[in-house]
């Protein structure tokens, strides 16, 4: 069960701080678990705008590291080597997905509020 509101964004900002140094350091793997945790906590947190700024955030990361490493195991060319899509690029998707998922919910949620409350 999802701890309180004040928990999780304390949370998702130690996440945060821990995947900058991670990258910064070149620990391109362990950056990518933090910030995928960190799209989880937001999700929690149920937030749109950091969910907005995690899938961009990804983005650059990927950039970034193919710019950087463009033969590390997790760029892009490596990845499409094996067949696969990049790491960082995939996280991207799937924070914008469920960014989407989320603002989708609450606008659902709305639109009944406003249907039982004509009754």
């Amino acid at each position: 069960m999802p701890g309180k509101p004040d928990a999780a964004d304390k949370l998702y900002q130690h996440l945060m701080q821990m995947q900058e140094q991670a990258f910064n350091e070149g620990r391109f793997e362990v950056s990518f678990h933090l910030l995928a945790a960190a799209v989880h906590a937001a999700e929690e947190l149920k937030s749109v705008a950091l969910l907005e700024e995690l899938g961009a955030l990804a983005s650059s990361r990927q950039e970034e590291l193919d710019r950087k490493e463009p033969v590390h195991a997790i760029s892009t060319a490596a990845a499409q080597g094996r067949g696969n899509s990049a790491l960082f690029a995939t996280l991207a998707t799937t924070a914008n997905a469920t960014r989407a998922r989320i603002a989708a919910d609450a606008a659902v949620g709305r639109s009944r509020e406003r249907t039982e409350g004509a009754d």
